[in-house]
């Protein structure tokens, strides 16, 4: 079971108003979305610099994959959705 305490006065007037609203059935709930909203927006976050420093060639393909979260093929397959040309290394 999560638990949480809330330190900020104004935070906890604001999640008590999201919860008094019918937003979220309760603090469980409001916490679960929030907590999921940060993975994808963390894991976003790991891509979006991962392919940035892959078209900075910072890194190789496999290392940006890596810092990226995800397997090589996937990345790959990202880069290809957004219109980034793969880089040919050489050894």
């Amino acid at each position: 079971m999560l638990q949480i305490e809330i330190h900020s006065r104004d935070l906890e007037k604001e999640v008590n108003a999201l919860i008094d609203a019918g937003l979220y059935a309760d603090l469980q709930a409001l916490m679960t979305d929030a907590l999921e909203k940060l993975v994808t927006t963390k894991r976003e976050s790991c891509l979006d610099a991962a392919i940035l420093l892959y078209q900075q060639q910072e890194v190789t393909l496999a290392r940006a994959a890596e810092l990226a979260g995800i397997h090589r093929f996937e990345f790959e397959a990202v880069l290809e959705t957004k219109g980034i040309s793969k880089i040919v290394e050489v050894d």
